[in-house]
């Protein structure tokens, strides 16, 4: 299934990448300032995990985020399709070196968030208005940002792409300032 999606790829400059492993610039793509590092760094600021649940056949992720002045690292802690339960999640964290106290971001599904602190994780549920998906982007893209040894992560950020459009006067493509769905 995952070679077929990959051989099914639209996006030529993505096709060209993922299904047949040769360089490429991808046009449009929002995350592209992020790079793969073999090691977490040593010193940091701030520890933040976050938290986003995947239904049916989208993947749970918890990531940790090791922070340090203007530089993120990310770590990719789970990454499975499906329903991950609560205690599934405090489990990792715990073997993950989650102490009391630190933050944790998540979607916010109550549900999920109650099961969690009736578990005695403390989580705070992102909240999502109009807005905050351009908002978070230009955050992120602030910070010059890392992943640690993830393919996972890697596919993700190469799927976070700006809508691209014909500018009407010009009959050129032009890349928007709207994510893609």
């Amino acid at each position: 299934e995952e070679h077929e999606a990959y051989e099914n790829i639209g996006d030529p400059d993505l096709f060209r990448v993922y299904a047949r492993g040769l360089t490429g610039k991808v046009k449009g793509l929002i995350f592209g300032h992020f790079r793969e590092v073999q090691e977490l760094p040593a010193i940091y600021d701030r520890i933040i995990f976050g938290i986003d649940y995947g239904y049916t056949n989208d993947p749970t992720v918890l990531v940790k985020v090791y922070c340090w002045g203007r530089h993120c690292y990310v770590q990719e802690i789970i990454y499975q399709a499906g329903d991950v339960t609560a205690q599934e999640l405090k489990d990792a964290l715990l073997a993950n070196g989650y102490e009391h106290g630190q933050m944790i971001y998540s979607e916010a599904d109550p549900n999920m968030i109650n099961q969690l602190r009736l578990l005695g994780v403390g989580i705070y549920p992102a909240i999502k208005g109009p807005g905050s998906r351009i908002a978070g982007i230009s955050k992120v893209r602030q910070y010059e940002c890392f992943y640690y040894r993830s393919p996972n992560f890697k596919n993700e950020l190469g799927s976070w792409k700006w809508v691209e459009a014909v500018d009407q006067a010009t009959g050129k493509e032009v890349v928007t300032n709207q994510p893609m769905d």
